[in-house]
């Protein structure tokens, strides 16, 4: 790998276009969505249009993100992510799955 001199000019870099998309009529299931990566990819499926459920651990600060995204005219809603470990309690958590999942 070469090093860049600090002293000479950097040189400019073309990222490219996001893809322009809809997603009308889709549903999309984001584990992560309270923040980070997660959250950047259920906004910008929100914003392409698809109904997104936004799952994580905490439920207060996904019931809040889901208001957010209400209020911007998106569709979201809301669902607690249990780890693994948790197996025996997940029972519950399936039945709050939309039935398209």
């Amino acid at each position: 790998m070469t090093r860049r001199d600090p002293d000479s000019e950097p040189t400019p870099v073309e990222l490219p276009e996001p893809p322009s998309f809809r997603l009308d009529g889709r549903r999309a299931l984001v584990a992560g969505a309270s923040s980070g990566i997660g959250l950047g990819c259920a906004v910008a499926l929100a914003a392409a249009g698809a109904q997104v459920t936004l799952a994580a651990r905490t439920l207060s600060r996904l019931e809040d993100l889901a208001q957010s995204f209400c209020e911007r005219g998106w569709r979201a809603e809301a669902l607690t992510w249990m780890s693994p470990t948790s197996a025996p309690r997940q029972r519950p958590w399936r039945r709050r799955v939309p039935s398209k999942f």
